[in-house]
């Protein structure tokens, strides 16, 4: 049913674009102009959803009747406290530092909207990583320059979807979607997008 309809991904983010590429989607991308400012207040969950919502609302596409906006934003959350996006590689550090041998947890929302509904929905994966040692930390932000992923780390750079170590960081997904942590989850998203096409 989702060939029926053209999709369009509001987001530059290769990680997201090649999910969908390898899930055999075929869409364009539209980039949002959301300024991504959360209001206060809002528990993690809330602010995905926000996010997402927002991004759709700012992306300059005009919607037709068989045209669906796919946007999604992706957090790390330690303890309920946010861990955004490095700054430089100092703040990178010491993101790894504070997640080094705990759990925490990513947590994407998702929007999608036609010309007639919209519909959101959120993913929550739980993570560890194992201790990591100070020269380590450093050597995978020198490596693989984290500075536009959450949490100062990409998963793929350390695990493959099978859970075999290829990087630096030694990870586990305790619960959720591995895919979730990437930047989209892929299995919900097929559901839910056909269920909104189809309700």
């Amino acid at each position: 049913m989702s060939k029926l309809y053209q999709l369009v991904l509001c987001s530059k983010s290769p990680r997201r674009k090649e999910l969908l590429t390898k899930a055999g989607y075929d869409f364009h991308v539209c980039e949002s102009n959301s300024k991504e400012v959360i209001p206060m207040g809002l528990n993690p969950y809330e602010q995905v959803i926000y996010l997402s919502k927002d991004k759709v609302e700012k992306t300059p596409y005009v919607l037709n009747h068989n045209t669906i906006l796919i946007a999604a934003d992706t957090m790390v959350f330690l303890d309920e406290k946010e861990l955004g996006k490095p700054k430089d590689k100092k703040e990178a550090i010491k993101m790894l530092k504070l997640l080094s041998g705990k759990c925490h947890d990513v947590i994407t929302g998702v929007t999608l909207c036609s010309s007639k509904k919209m519909h959101s929905f959120y993913s929550a994966t739980t993570v560890f990583i194992e201790n990591i040692k100070e020269e380590e930390i450093v050597a995978y932000v020198e490596d693989y320059m984290p500075f536009d992923k959450a949490g100062s780390y990409g998963i793929q750079d350390s695990l493959s979807a099978k859970q075999e170590k290829i990087g630096p960081l030694n990870m586990k997904v305790i619960s959720g979607d591995y895919y979730n942590v990437v930047g989209l989850p892929i299995g919900q998203l097929k559901i839910e997008l056909e269920n909104f096409i189809n309700n």
